[in-house]
């Protein structure tokens, strides 16, 4: 049974791999139902539920949500994060949250797809410049322009500052954000991700850093954009870091900074994760298949070993 190819040559070919249609001989009329990045998705959420509701336990989904619990974890493991300022503070505490720092993010503690983000560079005692659209904002504009997606979408008036991070050449500018969809060690896509003035504009990736479209984004695309100058550190991170997670799959946050790959969030559910053209949906449901596996059996290894050792014991206790 072949190993997958790089998205890239996977789309090309449109060969649906041997995987993907093994089937048990009582199938041998009918075909089997091909993997599903979407229905993978789709059972995780219940189960997460279920685990939560029924069992009384929190799933790792649940977790990744917490941002605290999210850079506690990773900074236990080594990794590097955005350092935070201040947090839990509503709006009207955002002076004095800031103090005399000069650079810094403001963005909402429970609010996703960049709602409320602003990198942020001061400008002057009381006015600083967003590096999204490029633009002055005094105090009380800063104010007004973060109330605007509060007010919309309808998030908890609970804010952090924390670190701007600058990329590899030190120039404050937005930063590309790299998510890229992990499996048990293995990182088959990245979506990169500028926000800039106007809409946020998008490129996907496959493992070789190859352009690839997914049927998500389509009319967002970006092919001007390039690939990292750190671009292999990105992918051998999301690598590792994928290998420590409790689970099959997640999509893995990161920057290419002056300082290094650094880890931004964790997401187990992205969003619109049902959404992908029906060839990639079957390639990601594959790995994500394969990714179960592989942490299956390292963990009936693991229960193997100890009842081994615990048997060692007790012949060497009755010895």
């Amino acid at each position: 049974m072949q190993e997958l190819p790089p998205l890239s040559e996977f789309l090309a070919s449109a060969q649906v791999p041997d995987y993907a249609v093994t089937r048990h001989m009582a199938r041998k009329e009918s075909q089997p139902t091909a993997p599903s990045f979407a229905r993978k998705l789709d059972e995780a959420v219940r189960k997460a539920e279920y685990q939560e509701r029924v069992l009384q336990r929190t799933p790792f989904a649940r977790l990744a949500r917490r941002r605290h619990w999210v850079r506690r974890f990773l900074a236990e493991q080594g990794w590097l994060t955005a350092q935070v300022y201040a947090e839990g503070f509503a709006l009207p505490e955002l002076r004095r949250a800031i103090g005399d720092l000069h650079r810094f993010v403001v963005k909402p503690i429970h609010a996703t797809n960049a709602w409320g983000v602003m990198p942020l560079v001061r400008s002057g005692e009381f006015s600083f410049r967003n590096l999204f659209d490029d633009r002055e904002y005094r105090l009380v504009d800063l104010l007004a322009a973060l109330d605007a997606p509060m007010q919309r979408y309808m998030f908890p008036n609970l804010w952090q500052l924390e670190e701007l991070l600058l990329p590899p050449d030190g120039e404050p500018s937005p930063l590309p954000d790299y998510k890229v969809y992990a499996f048990q060690g293995e990182a088959p896509l990245i979506l990169q991700v500028r926000r800039e003035a106007g809409e946020p504009r998008y490129r996907w990736y496959d493992s070789t850093w190859q352009a690839v479209k997914t049927g998500k984004h389509e009319d967002r695309l970006d092919p001007e954009t390039v690939p990292p100058v750190n671009a292999e550190a990105i992918l051998e991170s999301a690598r590792e870091i994928s290998r420590i997670l409790p689970t099959a799959f997640c999509r893995i946050d990161l920057y290419d900074t002056q300082h290094g790959v650094v880890v931004g969030e964790l997401t187990p559910e992205p969003g619109l994760y049902h959404k992908f053209d029906p060839l990639v949906d079957l390639y990601l449901g594959v790995l994500y298949e394969q990714a179960e596996l592989r942490r299956l059996t390292e963990l009936e290894e693991v229960a193997t070993l100890q009842r081994t050792n615990s048997e060692d014991r007790r012949v060497m206790h009755c010895s």
